[in-house]
């Protein structure tokens, strides 16, 4: 094809035509001097033809890195074509944003001759993108740093919504997974990050096994597919129970539920803070019946044991009688070990130390020790020959050794042995060297060793192994009290506990309690002649009719006057008449005045006046404290003639 000139009228079509364009058209020579630039660029950028003719495009990318032009233009006159973003600025000063599309022009002959620069703007586009990309940031940031869960659950399929409810569920359960949460709601079920919950199935967290759950899908169905407020059942990756409030609601286009979004809050603990509440509730209220009815039977039991003491002391009663008797004894003293049972279990049992033998008190307790034990755990007794005589509360050693037991079986989960052993030993002050804390009396102790074959404990954990609270379980299998009851117990009693363990070689745990000796109180006290010395007068407080004739009737045939009175009121009556008793037995618990009140008011008027208290149980907390507190002397019904002369006897000759 041959070449032609192009005409000047043709020169002039073109630039009107390039005038008439609404993007920006300019035209550079090769030494970047602008040569030609149309309406489109004046409208865009703000310079008049005159103010941009002669100038390089330096002047509408102020903003932009001085070499780009450079580099830009060197590639275009290599042969490349450009194409992209440049930020540039108007003649008033704002910025605008410019997409360019630069282009070598040639000769007649081929040779480059300049550039054509074609720019459309695309501020407002770009304003949009930063718009939407700081309301992604703000949504993410949100969605990240909130406590809440923030999940969105897809479906493999759409759900048509048209479906029975029943098919719903079906095809949820079937088709949902978690597409996208936040790293808070992760961790709800015990992972680190989101992503380690993308694309878990939806019925490995909501157990279709659990009726509730199928509820809470089927309300969300007649909802419309929005909930608030629900709660659901879950599991956590260890297969443990979590409960959750979530606000649910399903996306749904054309007849078909394509995903739902929600949020959730977990309520584990305050779940459970409430069964435990509840839980409380029940056995509070179980707890006022076993205490009204180990009361009502601790009186019967005092009068059936005081009677058959009385029988017993018979010279002329024959044999098979005597036995009856003593069968009727010993099955009135297993109902009162009930009611002992009964107290503890509704904290109304105050803390009565005794004369205990060790040995006769683990083989009472073996058959029970034993079946706490799992199948694949053996119990194993080790019991000295030597004297086993401490001073203690019978129900809390009883305590100490179950406690120890239930520590050895949870220790061995995959089976082993646990033993009982017990020995005498001699205390030094040295012997506690290294053992933190702890000053040893120096004397005889009987020892009570519980030694399993579990996993043992490290050296962080034995630091902390009797403190309250402190539990190597999980959530909901242990409260960390077991072992500090123990440890408060043996304190309480005078002695001494230390654990010995290593981790895979099993755990020792050594009880050391002061030996009841030649030199206890309860030993003087049983050398005593427990007959009046005098006549002395015991003043008898008691409401229940048969227990004051059985216990004054013991106190009789001892030596003592007695005076009989039903409540406090005819007690303080009485003593408004007459001279002083020498000692004042009374039960806690009785109409119009009970002995509390009435011993405040012999308080004021004698001083020095000895008062024992008696009662099947105290429901004041209070009062407890401030018995064991005063240390007031105090005796559990059922009351035995014994250990009630031995009381007075002993107060008598102190005072």
């Amino acid at each position: 094809m041959s070449s032609t000139s192009v005409s000047p009228g043709e020169v002039e079509f073109f630039s009107q035509l390039l005038h008439a364009v609404r993007d920006s058209v300019i035209y550079t020579d090769l030494d970047g001097t602008i040569r030609y630039w149309n309406q489109g660029a004046t409208d865009m950028f703000g310079f008049a033809a005159d103010e941009a003719m002669g100038r390089t495009p330096a002047l509408l990318y102020p903003d932009e890195p001085p070499d780009r032009l450079t580099v830009e233009r060197r590639r275009i006159l290599a042969g490349e074509e450009f194409s992209g973003e440049w930020r540039g600025r108007r003649k008033a000063g704002e910025t605008v944003w410019l997409d360019v599309k630069t282009t070598l022009v040639r000769g007649r002959a081929g040779e480059p001759i300049g550039l054509i620069s074609v720019a459309k703007d695309i501020t407002q586009r770009k304003h949009a993108e930063q718009a939407l990309r700081a309301s992604e940031e703000r949504y993410r940031a949100f969605i990240e740093q909130t406590a809440e869960g923030m999940w969105r659950v897809e479906l493999e399929e759409p759900m048509p919504i048209g479906l029975s409810e029943d098919d719903q569920i079906d095809h949820f359960y079937a088709y949902a997974y978690m597409g996208e949460c936040n790293d808070a709601m992760a961790r709800m079920y015990g992972l680190e990050e989101a992503s380690d919950l993308a694309g878990v199935r939806l019925g490995d967290l909501l157990p279709r096994s659990d009726p509730h759950n199928i509820e809470y899908l089927r309300a969300w169905v007649r909802n419309g597919y929005r909930l608030i407020e629900a709660e659901s059942h879950e599991r956590d990756v260890r297969g443990r129970d979590r409960y959750f409030l979530n606000n649910f609601i399903g996306i749904i286009e054309d007849g078909k539920l394509l995903r739902a979004w929600g949020s959730q809050r977990d309520i584990t603990e305050r779940r459970r803070a409430e069964e435990q509440l509840r839980q409380v509730d029940r056995l509070e209220a179980v707890g006022q019946l076993a205490g009204g009815v180990a009361h009502e039977a601790n009186n019967q039991m005092s009068v059936i044991l005081g009677c058959a003491e009385f029988v017993l002391q018979r010279n002329d009663l024959p044999e098979p009688a005597r036995l009856d008797v003593e069968h009727i004894q010993r099955a009135a003293e297993r109902t009162a070990g009930i009611t002992q049972q009964l107290l503890a279990f509704s904290s109304r049992q105050l803390l009565h130390l005794r004369v205990i033998e060790v040995n006769a008190t683990i083989r009472r307790l073996e058959p029970i020790l034993q079946r706490t034990l799992s199948p694949n755990q053996r119990l194993t007794l080790r019991l000295t020959a030597e004297p086993d005589l401490v001073w203690a509360d019978a129900g809390q050693l009883e305590q100490v050794l179950l406690n120890l037991t239930l520590n050895a079986r949870d220790a061995m989960a995959a089976g082993g042995a646990a033993t009982i052993e017990t020995a005498t030993a001699y205390l030094t002050p040295e012997y506690a060297g290294g053992k933190e804390g702890t000053r040893v009396t120096p004397g005889p102790y009987v020892l009570i060793a519980v030694t399993d074959t579990g996993h043992g404990m490290d050296r962080e954990t034995m630091s902390r192994v009797f403190e309250p609270f402190f539990t190597t379980k999980e959530v909901g299998r242990g409260t960390g009290l077991g072992l500090s009851t123990v440890y408060g117990i043996v304190k309480q009693c005078g002695g001494f506990i230390w654990a010995y363990s290593e981790p895979g070689l099993g755990t020792t745990f050594k009880a050391y309690l002061p030996v009841a000796g030649e030199s206890s109180h309860t030993e003087r006290a049983a050398r005593r002649d427990l007959r009046s010395k005098s006549g002395e007068t015991i003043l008898l407080v008691e409401d229940d009719a048969m227990v004051r004739r059985v216990v004054g009737r013991a106190l009789r045939e001892f030596g003592y006057a007695v005076v009989e009175a039903e409540n406090g009121k005819e007690a303080l009556a009485w003593l408004a008449q007459s001279p002083p008793p020498a000692l004042v037995v009374t039960d806690l618990i009785m109409p119009e005045m009970g002995g509390r009140e009435m011993a405040a008011e012999l308080v004021k008027r004698y001083s020095d006046l000895p008062v024992v208290f008696t009662s099947g149980y105290t429901d004041n907390e209070a009062v407890r404290r401030e018995l064991v507190q005063e240390n007031r002397p105090f005796l559990q019904k059922p009351l035995t003639p014994d250990i009630l002369l031995r009381t007075i006897r002993g107060l008598l000759d102190r005072s």
